[in-house]
């Protein structure tokens, strides 16, 4: 046959390369390289990665949605926190310890002019109430056997008179009770005698009740008196 000056491809025919030679097994015709064939070993590998980065894509996205509605439930709860804080009245304290002045001084006046309404008004009426006189045999538990003492003392002294001579009070940031103590000069006529305590000490609590002032507690406590 006469040479037509071409030459036959030699791309099917060209002998493996070194890199061929390492895949050989790739290829179902050892020197046909037009037939290439992906090992199926390296498909899956390539599978299992793309799987994994949609996995950690996918763990990435649920962490972040978590993260995200826990901020949003906490700012949520601050806030109405916040508006629960500002919804509730402020307390004035000075006006608050003024009222627990005022019924600490009607106090005193019920007992200068020997009221036994004046004092009920001040003292809270149930079994909560003690109170310890200057005697320390002295001991009163409840409002009844209060007034009863009340009773019995006013019918026996003609006179009192009483100076404050040092106050302090204290109301709580709530609103809801406080505490004082006061120094008094206390003299009473009991009849022919005279009874005089310089230095009485007194202290006691008080609590805020349906919207006023009471006390719950009181202690007495001074120097013999002198007669």
């Amino acid at each position: 046959m006469q040479d037509s000056g071409y030459s036959s491809p030699q791309f099917f025919l060209e002998p493996l390369s070194e890199f061929d030679t390492q895949l050989g097994n790739c290829y179902p015709l050892a020197n046909i390289r037009s037939n290439i064939s992906i090992p199926k070993s390296n498909i899956k590998i390539k599978l299992s990665l793309k799987r994994e980065r949609m996995m950690q894509k996918f763990a990435s996205k649920a962490i972040l949605a978590v993260l995200l509605t826990a901020c949003t439930v906490s700012m949520n709860a601050s806030l109405n926190e916040c508006s629960h804080q500002k919804a509730e009245p402020a307390i004035d304290i000075d006006a608050e310890k003024a009222a627990v002045k005022a019924v600490l001084d009607r106090y005193i006046h019920a007992f200068q002019t020997r009221n036994r309404e004046g004092v009920a008004e001040v003292y809270a009426h149930d079994e909560e109430l003690v109170v310890f006189g200057s005697n320390p045999l002295d001991r009163r538990v409840g409002w009844k056997m209060t007034q009863a003492y009340i009773e019995k003392y006013f019918a026996c002294v003609e006179r009192i008179e009483i100076e404050i001579k040092d106050q302090r009070i204290k109301v709580h940031r709530s609103g809801e009770a406080a505490w004082f103590s006061e120094v008094l000069y206390w003299k009473e006529v009991e009849k022919d005698k005279t009874f005089v305590i310089d230095g009485l000490r007194i202290t006691g609590v008080l609590e805020r009740r349906d919207g006023r002032w009471v006390i719950v507690q009181l202690h007495a406590s001074g120097p013999e008196p002198a007669s």
